[in-house]
């Protein structure tokens, strides 16, 4: 009898501790997301640097939060930094579609996976898709440079290899800000008054196709190119997205009272150097890149130069404050901003990165900021610029003063040779394979 019960009991307790952990860990069944990968292929071969075409479909039964893609290792460890995809208007079922640039990295793994991860209201799914990869050694093919003959008329030019310069077509148009697409191989050009956005082939030299500012300011303001989006700000308030064929993918609200002078991307989050309209009051925004909506403003008053990526939640900006240089990082989940340290006296003219270092124009001089030991110290003396350029392929550094290019050896700091143009240069860009 006692060793029916402790059967019984036993019985009884498996039973339970089954139930418990069962239903416990077991997905719903037909809830969570299904995923299913069009794009790449199984198996498809992939040289990098290169920007891949991802795209399926996505169900559920409940509505679809976010779609994740990244790139991982046969250990399914992120190689890469994630894209994410939101559903406008939120649906329980979705195709997606996404350009996923995959950046030269050390290939230490025999097996890589795109992986897709879609999140509902009762779970995520993952969904992994094999791909092989092969590494392509990135080369300078030229370097395009924007000079201005006169306030309504732009001249391109390209560099060869050897930096011998040769004059390629004239755009009608004040200018405003440009950059470049190496994938695409085409030339982003903001002019101004009317506010339009031109796009030409730098194979063909040619238009491909124009997008036009709005009223009632129909004036760019700046404009970069990122993730194959193109990303163009306005005065009249609000930040538009389009991918290379025109079509608006992002855009933010119409805002009256101020509108953005600088723009950058930092993850999920698009930023604004914001100017109020009726005044010298400056402000950041932080946008949803997901809805572009508001997540946050933070009045800054100062004016920003450049802003770099620091990590994860955090924001570098290179800015003038009352005609002074100030160095600051913005914290984006806490909405604050530090110092953190004090830059030379005067106004900063020109910044660039290099890794972890960045070179800045003060003045005359050109100083050299070390980042992970939060230290500045003079880089070249009596040299003043408006443009610095990274010439990571050559480890070289191109200084732009009004009509003329300095070119120096980066580690040494030594002078290589100059590059003089008619006229005032306007801005310039490596052009790579």
């Amino acid at each position: 009898m006692k060793n029916s019960f402790k059967y019984i009991f036993a019985l009884t307790f498996f039973c339970t501790v089954n139930f418990l952990f069962f239903s416990c860990t077991k997905e719903p069944e037909n809830t969570i997301p299904v995923v299913i990968i069009d794009s790449p292929s199984w198996n498809q071969l992939i040289t990098i640097p290169d920007t891949i075409k991802v795209s399926g479909s996505v169900e559920g039964n409940s509505e679809i939060e976010s779609i994740k893609i990244d790139l991982v290792n046969s250990d399914f460890i992120p190689v890469q930094s994630p894209l994410y995809y939101y559903t406008n208007p939120v649906s329980e079922k979705t195709e997606f579609e996404l350009f996923y640039p995959i950046e030269k990295f050390i290939l230490d793994s025999d097996i890589y996976y795109i992986h897709v991860r879609a999140t509902n209201k009762e779970g995520s799914k993952n969904k992994y898709q094999n791909v092989v990869l092969n590494e392509n050694i990135p080369l300078l093919e030229k370097v395009i440079v924007i000079t201005q003959p006169n306030i309504s008329t732009s001249n391109i030019y390209e560099l060869n290899l050897s930096y011998q310069k040769h004059f390629l077509f004239s755009i009608e148009g004040e200018y405003q800000a440009s950059d470049i697409s190496s994938y695409y191989k085409q030339l982003y050009f903001a002019r101004n008054i009317p506010g339009k956005l031109q796009t030409y082939n730098l194979n063909t030299n040619e238009i491909e196709w124009e997008y036009n500012a709005g009223f009632p300011f129909p004036s760019f303001t700046d404009i970069f190119y990122k993730d194959d989006r193109i990303y163009i700000s306005s005065e009249n308030g609000d930040i538009v997205g389009l991918n290379t064929s025109a079509q608006i993918k992002f855009n933010t609200p119409v805002l009256n009272d101020t509108f953005p002078e600088k723009i950058y991307k930092h993850q999920d989050f698009m930023i604004a150097d914001l100017k109020i309209r009726t005044g010298n009051d400056k402000i950041l925004a932080i946008f949803y890149m997901a809805s572009g909506s508001i997540k946050s403003t933070y009045i800054s008053n100062f004016d920003v130069v450049e802003f770099y990526y620091f990590d994860d939640d955090n924001v570098l900006i290179f800015a003038n404050y009352e005609e002074q240089a100030v160095l600051k990082i913005f914290n984006i989940s806490g909405n604050y901003c530090s110092e953190l340290l004090s830059l030379p006296d005067g106004k900063l003219k020109a910044v660039e990165r290099f890794n972890n270092e960045y070179l800045f124009c003060i003045g005359e001089n050109i100083y050299k900021y070390f980042l992970l030991s939060n230290t500045v110290f003079p880089y070249l003396t009596g040299n003043s610029c408006n443009l610095i350029l990274n010439n990571y392929f050559n480890n070289e550094v191109f200084f732009v003063n009004n009509n003329k290019i300095d070119i120096y050896n980066y580690s040494l700091g030594t002078y290589m040779q100059d590059l003089g143009f008619d006229n005032k240069i306007l801005d310039i860009h490596l052009l790579h394979n």
